[in-house]
C-alpha cells in the first residue's frame, strides 16, 4: 500500500470514529503528518475543555488552591498565603500549572469591607463559574450560607468545606489525651456543620480536609475531588481528570479509564495517519509518537524524574530509596533521552507484531481494515501503549503507597 493510500485510508477511519469531522479539519490534520504535531493535536483538544473552580469565603482558600494544583506554598507559581488577619481583599486568579486553562479563582468573602452581602452575586458574576467551594475553618457563618443560597438560587454546584481539620486534632489530642476520640470529634464537627446549612434547599454533604499538601491523601480530600470530577460535564471532566493530579489510587484509575479511550485515536495516527517504515520490523508507525504518549502518560500520573525528585522532597524520603521502591526493575522509564524507553518499546512492537501477524494478537482488537499490513500495524501499536499504560499505572499506585505510608 502507498503512502497516500494508507492517509487516506487512516483519515476515512479518524472521520467514523468521530475524531476528525470535517473537510478542513482532515486537512490540518494532512498537513500535521510531516510534522509529527498529532500528539499537539489529541492535547489540544483536551486542553479545550476549559474548567474553572470559585474558591470563596473563609480561611485556608490560598493553601487549599496550592494543594490542588499540588504546590508546596514556597513554589514560584503558588498562591500567596495570608496570616490570619490579612485575608483576601482582591481576586486571585491561578492556573494549573499542567493545563492553565483549568483556573482556581480566590474570592473574597462576602460581607467583607467593599463586598457588601447584596451585591456580592453581581459583583462577582457567579455564573461565570462551574464550581464553588465555600471554605471554612471552623463553622459555617450567616454569610457563607447566604451565598450558599445564591450559589443555590443560581443554580451552580457548589461544595461545603470544613479545612484545618488537622490542628483540630492535633490540639483536641494535646487538650484531652488520652480521652480524645478522632472518629468521634469528626462525626461530631461534620453534624455540627450540616446543622449550620440547615436553611440551605437540599442535601449538602460537608468535606473534612486539611488544606496542607502533605495531607492530601487523609480525610476527605480524596473524597472531595472525586465528586468534584464526577460532577464536573463530560468534556470538562476529561480536562479535570488530566489536569488534577494523581494523589489517590480512584484517581489513578480515573486517569487509567481516560487514557484508555484515548489510546485508539493515538493509534490511528501512529500507525495510519503518520505512519512510516520501522527498520527491523514489518510494520510502518510514527515511534516518535508513540515515545510522547508514553512521556505523557508518566507525567500524568506524576511517575517521571521530575515528579518524583519534588515527592521524595516532600516527604523526606531518600530519592534513590523511593525510586528503588516506585520502579524497581522499571527504572528505564527514567532515561533522560528516551533511549530505554525506545529499546523497550521497540521490542515489544517487534512482539506484538508476530503475535498479530500469526493470528494470536487479534483477539485483542476488531479487524480494522482489509489492508493486512496496516491491521498488524495498528493492532501492534494499540496493544503495546496499552501495555506501556498499565506498567505506568502500576507505578502510580505504588507512588500512591508510599505517600499515604509517610503520611500516618
Amino acid at each position: 500500500m502507498s503512502n497516500e493510500e494508507r492517509r487516506s485510508y487512516f483519515l476515512n477511519r479518524a472521520q467514523q470514529q468521530n475524531i476528525v469531522s470535517s473537510p478542513n479539519t482532515r486537512f490540518n490534520i494532512a498537513e500535521r503528518i510531516s510534522t509529527y504535531d498529532y500528539q499537539n493535536y489529541f492535547d489540544q483538544e483536551v486542553q479545550q475543555q476549559i474548567a474553572r473552580h470559585g474558591c470563596t469565603s473563609g480561611v485556608g482558600k490560598s493553601t487549599f488552591i496550592n494543594t490542588m494544583r499540588d504546590l508546596p506554598p514556597d513554589h514560584p507559581k503558588a498562591a500567596k498565603t495570608c496570616s490570619n488577619t490579612e485575608g483576601t481583599t482582591v481576586v486571585g486568579e491561578y492556573p494549573d500549572v499542567k493545563n492553565p486553562k483549568v483556573v482556581y479563582y480566590d474570592f473574597p468573602g462576602p460581607g467583607v469591607p467593599n463586598f457588601p452581602i447584596g451585591e456580592y452575586s453581581k459583583t462577582f458574576k457567579l455564573n461565570s463559574y462551574d464550581f464553588f467551594i465555600i471554605l471554612v475553618s471552623n463553622r459555617f457563618t450567616e454569610n457563607d450560607c447566604y451565598l450558599a443560597n445564591e450559589l443555590h438560587e443560581c443554580q451552580k454546584k457548589f461544595f461545603c468545606v470544613r479545612s484545618r481539620i488537622d490542628q483540630n486534632i492535633t490540639n483536641g489530642s494535646e487538650d484531652r489525651g488520652d480521652e480524645f476520640n478522632e472518629q468521634v470529634y469528626l462525626d461530631e464537627t461534620k453534624e455540627i456543620c450540616q446543622e449550620n446549612l440547615k436553611s440551605i434547599p437540599g442535601e449538602h454533604p460537608v468535606y473534612l480536609i486539611s488544606g496542607r499538601l502533605k495531607n492530601y491523601t487523609k480525610w476527605d480530600f480524596p473524597k472531595l475531588v472525586q465528586n468534584l470530577i464526577e460532577n464536573a460535564p463530560d468534556l470538562k471532566r476529561e480536562a479535570l481528570i488530566h489536569t488534577i493530579s494523581a494523589n489517590s489510587h480512584e484517581a489513578v484509575e480515573q486517569k487509567g479509564a481516560l487514557i484508555r479511550s484515548r489510546i485508539f485515536k493515538v493509534a490511528l495516527a501512529s500507525a495510519g495517519l503518520a505512519a512510516v517504515p520501522v527498520p527491523g520490523l514489518s510494520i510502518c508507525c510514527d515511534v516518535v509518537l508513540m515515545i510522547r504518549e508514553i512521556r505523557l502518560y508518566l507525567k500524568d500520573f506524576g511517575v517521571d524524574k521530575e515528579a518524583i525528585e519534588s515527592l521524595s522532597k516532600r516527604l523526606g524520603i531518600n530519592l534513590e530509596d523511593l525510586l528503588e521502591v516506585v520502579y524497581g526493575a522499571k527504572m528505564v522509564f527514567l532515561d533522560a533521552d528516551d533511549t530505554g524507553i525506545r529499546r523497550l518499546l521497540m521490542g515489544k512492537l517487534s512482539e506484538t507484531a508476530i503475535a498479530c501477524a500469526s493470528g494470536e494478537g487479534a483477539r485483542y482488537l476488531p479487524l480494522i481494515g482489509p489492508f493486512i499490513s496496516s491491521g498488524i500495524s495498528f493492532t501492534a501499536v494499540y496493544n503495546v501503549l496499552h501495555y506501556f499504560l498499565e506498567e505506568i499505572i502500576v507505578l502510580a499506585h505504588k507512588r500512591i503507597d508510599q505517600i499515604v505510608a509517610h503520611s500516618q
